[in-house]
């Protein structure tokens, strides 16, 4: 693991909202969650079993459980983005990517299966460019929608200039199709 393990209790505090200090006053280990496929999917955070289970509920465990589950991203650093992409972002937000509820950092994304990537590019552009139907409004006059918010968007080229760093050229194309396959958009 590339994280500092004295800033690993710092880290899983973090991410699980509770003090550093509640955490250090017990004898904890970090497992990796690995699926099938290879891939590192998350952390579990085993503790002791002389562990006081007033602690443990402090640090929110179930009574009677002696593991709670860290999300991959927990151990993320911040990127050296590069300038022009860090005035593309509000200063106090990082770059991310979802599946369902899931974040992923680039970090992250990039390790991430080839239909996974696929998925979250697909969710982040429907996220980003609605169907028009849904708050363009349509001129039947004019024979069409009126793109009063900008666009039409072409998935090929926002897709492509968001995700051309984080995956290969094929899996930015199979999300273009899944996106454009409902002809919704160009």
């Amino acid at each position: 693991m590339e994280f500092f393990e004295d800033r690993q209790a710092e880290a899983i505090a973090d991410a699980w909202g509770v003090s550093v200090e509640l955490l250090n006053d017990t004898s904890w280990e970090l497992e990796t969650l690995d699926g099938n496929d290879g891939e590192l999917h998350g952390y579990l955070v085993r503790f002791d079993e002389g562990t006081d289970p007033d602690v443990l509920t402090k640090l929110g465990l179930r009574p009677g459980k002696l593991t709670r589950q860290l999300s991959i991203n927990a151990f993320d650093e911040p990127e050296d983005d590069g300038f022009e992409e860090q005035l593309q972002r509000q200063s106090n937000e990082r770059r991310a990517y979802y599946i369902d509820e899931d974040r992923f950092t680039p970090s992250a994304f990039r390790k991430l299966s080839r239909a996974r990537k696929v998925k979250a590019m697909v969710q982040w552009f429907h996220k980003n460019y609605e169907d028009p139907v849904v708050r363009t409004p349509y001129e039947s006059r004019e024979g069409g929608y009126q793109w009063i918010w900008g666009g039409a968007y072409d998935a090929s080229e926002e897709i492509g200039s968001e995700f051309s760093d984080l995956a290969d050229d094929n899996q930015i194309e199979v999300a273009i199709t899944e996106v454009t396959r409902d002809g919704l958009f160009e």
